[in-house]
């Protein structure tokens, strides 16, 4: 089984969002078991992965972020 790792980023600046919390942190985002989140590998923090909902997540990594 192959699985395909992407640059994303939680971009929720709103502390009205549900991932408001995690705005600006950088991940590797791949296939989740649910339909409406991925799977994402935390870089830094005592955290090593959660499910994240799709629609919290932008593709790349920002280069004010890196």
């Amino acid at each position: 089984m192959i699985c395909r790792l992407k640059r994303m980023w939680v971009n929720q600046p709103s502390s009205l969002q549900p991932d408001h919390e995690l705005h600006g942190t950088l991940v590797l985002a791949g296939k989740s078991n649910y339909n409406d989140s991925l799977t994402c590998y935390f870089l830094s923090g005592d955290v090593i992965s959660a499910e994240i909902l799709k629609t919290s997540l932008s593709e790349g990594w920002p280069e004010h972020l890196r």
